[in-house]
């Protein structure tokens, strides 16, 4: 008995350590919900001198919580305007739904749409203050 119940609380102990450890591997993202057998089909992507600036084609996204993977098109890195006026013609020449993404803490993922074109605007974020008439114009990208 004695035994026992020391396996118990060693093993409790090392669950206990286990789930208090830092992480050792990035988050795994396979969660589907609901299931749905378009998720696993590769994007096949049309490339044009005007293309946008992808940072990723193809391939699936999640929010921060890893709960909606979901297969999309492509992320289009945004740093100016005129990325945002490529993706938007890219995307009306092979329409495409676009969709805009920070950090994405939407926790459940309104930052995208499946086979559509996300935006990722986190460096989008500059700011200009104008101290005469005391205003400041920020870009949808800057943090809180």
């Amino acid at each position: 008995m004695v035994l026992v119940t020391a396996s118990f609380f060693v093993l409790s102990a090392k669950k206990i350590f286990d789930y208090a450890a830092a992480p050792d591997k990035e988050k795994e993202s396979d969660f589907v919900f609901p299931p749905d057998s378009d998720q696993q089909k590769p994007t096949v992507l049309k490339q044009s001198p005007s293309s946008p600036p992808f940072r990723q084609v193809g391939g699936f996204t999640s929010d921060a919580s890893h709960l909606n993977k979901t297969a999309i098109y492509g992320i289009v890195n945004v740093t100016n305007e005129n990325d945002i006026r490529a993706a938007l013609q890219f995307a009306r020449e092979n329409n495409l739904k676009v969709t805009c993404a920070g950090q994405q803490h939407s926790m459940g993922g309104q930052t995208f749409s499946p086979g559509g074109l996300v935006l990722d605007l986190r460096n989008f974020n500059r700011m200009k203050l104008d101290k005469e008439h005391m205003r400041i114009n920020v870009q949808t990208g800057a943090r809180w």
